[in-house]
């Protein structure tokens, strides 16, 4: 094999000395070769931009994802949960399984949704959530560790209790809660009257109902609201609930916890 030639790149003085000098198939040649010079730098430093615009980007793309997990991952156990979104509509409808009048088909959906025990946790999963390291622990028979519940179950709860309420006289037979005394059932469903104001409709709020206003204020929903036009003379500006918005798929959260509770 031979050995491989290399020529010196041509300056622009040498180039116009052979404009004079060299055969013209030469000069063709040796202005081929400093076009191609001077075209594999041009391409060199494009590939370079171009390598290097791909590196910011996927930096900036890293940090505005981290960014992103900070504000989805809202507590210790949204890393383990099965945290797939969808995306859904609300209903705002009459027929809705959990609205009233009282039945038990109705009762049973709301059921479905709160029917979920404690589950056991770890000391590291108390430190790491914040807990107190004196928090109610299983007794061993039960397997031990700290007991704990998940917030939106409580929260679900509360909003089935404020819902019964609303029709306390078929609830009340069925319903440990509502058979307790008056001052009882307010302090629990967010309605503890004042000793000065007991006959007074309006009340204070207490835990239900402060539970839940702090959970909807904690997840704030921004999605937007449009109006309809009222379908008759009088009637108000209806809101309209059910444009497409990003939810949580609650069923794989619920089914990631009652594998979990303790029975």
């Amino acid at each position: 094999m031979s050995a491989a030639q290399y020529h010196d790149v041509p300056s622009s003085e040498s180039i116009g000395l052979l404009n004079e000098e060299v055969p013209r198939d030469e000069k063709l040649r040796l202005r081929k070769k400093s076009s191609y010079f001077y075209l594999h730098w041009l391409l060199q430093v494009i590939f370079f931009t171009t390598s290097l615009t791909f590196f910011f980007a996927a930096l900036s793309l890293s940090h505005s994802s981290q960014k992103t997990k900070e504000c989805v991952t809202l507590t210790y156990f949204d890393e383990h949960v099965d945290n797939t979104w969808e995306e859904r509509r609300f209903e705002d409808s009459a027929d809705s399984i959990y609205r009233g009048p009282p039945n038990p088909s109705v009762d049973l959906a709301w059921r479905s949704l709160v029917n979920v025990s404690q589950h056991s946790i770890t000391l590291e999963q108390v430190r790491a959530i914040g807990a107190p390291e004196s928090s109610v622990r299983f007794p061993k028979r039960m397997g031990g560790g700290y007991m704990a519940n998940t917030a939106v179950f409580h929260q679900l709860h509360c909003v089935n209790l404020l819902w019964q309420y609303t029709y306390r006289e078929y609830y009340e037979p069925l319903e440990s809660l509502l058979q307790e005394g008056e001052e009882k059932v307010h302090q629990h469903l967010g309605m503890k009257t004042p000793k000065h104001l007991k006959n007074n409709p309006y009340t204070s709020p207490d835990h239900c109902a402060d539970i839940v206003r702090q959970a909807l204020m904690c997840h704030a929903d921004t999605s937007t609201l449009t109006y309809s036009w009222p379908k008759r003379e009088g009637d108000t500006l209806k809101e309209n609930h059910s444009l497409p918005r990003k939810c949580r798929r609650f069923d794989l959260i619920m089914d990631w916890f009652k594998e979990r509770e303790v029975v």
